[in-house]
């Protein structure tokens, strides 16, 4: 009796649906063996505790299940099923709770077994066993940390994303604005540009990670952080936890590519679940950023922070 995961996809597909996963990991019977099959740094599962099994590229990235002999091979890419993908609007927990309640049914019909997904997509946001951490890195953290305790810390995921979900732009006009408005605080960025501001940081810096997959570190880093700004992408998904998501002392902002096709924002972890954080979702009309874009983040930064 085996379950390997597979996704072809990148470190935030791998991350958004993980509860799901370790759900089945805990309720299969105990003689149920697992592994996983991606192409990223396997640091990216280590969480899982379960054997790193190399590349999926032999299986199709849109078949959700595979069945052969005693092993079901299951798809965690959130997109796997392009019409419940559609359904509720692209990549959010209403999209992966369908997906995944299909996965149990399959692994239930399987191996006769009856593991229940409930109703309720926000007891599926993920959680970060942050003791994996290597203590080195942990310890450079503290140190940056101590070195700012008196400062309210903002945390911008201004990288690029990988799948157009939000503009290309490192935002460094934007962040070196409101650094120079609001100098008792401190700017930390996911992505370096250059600056001579001394209270923009950047999260390389501070971490000093070596093999170039941070993710869980910066998460570690946002749970000392008062003001998150990202993009929907792979550093902004880390740091969406259930605990920042649910600390009422935290405030959010997102700037998320508009489908044409909804009136609002659909494509977020954060859409339509009950979260106690304050969460601004604000539409990017164009990647390269239009006149109407530029004007909208520069407005809702200083209104975040004001």
């Amino acid at each position: 009796m085996k379950i390997i995961f597979f996704n072809h996809f990148h470190k935030g597909d791998l991350h958004a649906g993980k509860e799901y996963a370790k759900k089945l990991m805990r309720e299969m019977p105990s003689g149920c063996t697992f592994g996983y099959l991606h192409n990223n740094p396997k640091k990216i599962t280590d969480e899982y505790n379960v054997p790193y099994l190399g590349n999926p590229n032999h299986l199709d990235k849109h078949e959700p299940f595979y069945q052969h002999e005693n092993t079901l091979y299951l798809n965690t890419w959130m997109a796997n099923d392009w019409d419940i993908f559609c359904k509720h609007g692209g990549g959010n927990m209403h999209t992966l709770h369908e997906i995944w309640s299909d996965a149990y049914t399959a692994v239930n019909n399987f191996f006769n077994v009856s593991i229940d997904i409930g109703d309720d997509p926000a007891e599926y946001l993920t959680e970060i066993d942050y003791n994996k951490i290597e203590e080195p890195l942990k310890k450079n953290i503290h140190s940056f940390l101590d070195k700012h305790s008196n400062n309210k810390k903002v945390l911008l995921c201004n990288n690029r994303p990988l799948s157009n979900q939000s503009f290309i732009s490192d935002m460094k006009d934007f962040v070196e604005k409101i650094a120079d408005e609001y100098t008792e605080n401190i700017f930390i960025c996911v992505q370096k540009f250059n600056t001579n501001r001394n209270n923009i940081f950047f999260t390389d810096d501070i971490i000093k990670e070596q093999t170039g997959c941070d993710l869980y570190e910066i998460s570690y880093l946002s749970t000392y952080c008062e003001y998150f700004v990202g993009k929907n992408s792979g550093p902004s998904t880390f740091c969406e936890t259930k605990k920042n998501l649910n600390d009422v002392t935290k405030k959010f902002l997102s700037f998320n590519l508009k489908n044409p096709s909804f009136d609002d924002i659909r494509e977020s972890i954060a859409y339509n679940i009950k979260i106690l954080a304050p969460y601004k979702l604000v539409p990017i009309e164009n990647p390269n950023l239009n006149e109407r874009d530029r004007i909208n983040i520069e407005t809702e930064l200083f209104k975040l922070l004001g």
